[in-house]
């Protein structure tokens, strides 16, 4: 995509103060833009397409964003095992606390710009409810995907916060109308699951140090960011983002 395409700045800001379907909209022009930008920097290195060496040229990484910032905030899909154990659909990790990191053999300190590692998650519940809801949208190569299918292990979302670095999801994992970010730390502020019993919800809330509750819908989602997002104070919120 051509970013001469892309609407003019004043465009962007007439749609951004006319409201909410209007802010919506200029959201998604500038998730698309800043992926393009992205996408076409990284491509260019690697063809060489520079004055200077291509192996010297590193994408600038996205200003910091506030702890506060709407885009530290998101959802992640994954299987849950019988043992309560979380497992990522699409790697086959398997995580066992509330916390965790990325992991990349190429990067330092990831997410980096230039690469495609970190810890991806949707910044929208209705982008990744339907995998919750209808496992068969999933690649179906991965093993986690067949027990899912199978009914062998329950599907489970998390809701959460992005520590550290934040950069824009690569255009394999997301489109204009989905928008994704990847993290360098991931922290779960709340957890959702089908027919998990009381002793279940007590064991993953142990565990992974966040609410539980039963339900994959649409609406359980909201409301666990609801709840959240009115019972969290602005300095909880730089804490754990920090």
């Amino acid at each position: 995509m051509n970013p001469n395409q892309f609407p003019s700045v004043s465009d962007v800001r007439v749609a951004w103060n006319s409201g909410p379907d209007g802010a919506s909209l200029a959201n998604r022009w500038m998730d698309a833009l800043i992926t393009t930008i992205c996408y076409t920097a990284t491509v260019s290195a690697a063809s060489g397409a520079r004055n200077h060496a291509p192996d010297t040229y590193k994408p600038a990484a996205r200003p910091a964003l506030a702890s506060t910032d709407p885009e530290r905030y998101g959802w992640r899909f994954w299987a849950l095992r019988p043992d309560g154990i979380l497992v990522s659909p699409f790697t086959g990790t398997a995580i066992d606390r509330g916390t965790f990191d990325a992991e990349c053999r190429d990067c330092v300190r990831p997410p980096s710009p230039e690469c495609g590692c970190g810890v991806h998650y949707v910044l929208r519940a209705r982008d990744i409810i339907r995998y919750a809801e209808n496992s068969a949208l999933l690649p179906s190569k991965h093993p986690t995907v067949q027990r899912l299918r199978a009914r062998e292990w329950a599907p489970a979302l998390t809701y959460g916060v992005a520590i550290g670095a934040v950069e824009v999801d690569s255009e394999q994992y997301q489109t204009v109308d989905s928008p994704s970010r990847r993290a360098t730390r991931w922290h779960m502020l709340a957890m959702l699951t089908p027919n998990a019993g009381p002793a279940r919800r007590a064991q993953l809330r142990e565990r992974y140090r966040c609410p539980v509750s039963t339900g994959v819908s649409l609406r359980a989602c909201e409301a666990a960011a609801g709840r959240l997002e009115s019972s969290l104070p602005p300095a909880r919120m730089a804490e754990l983002s920090d």
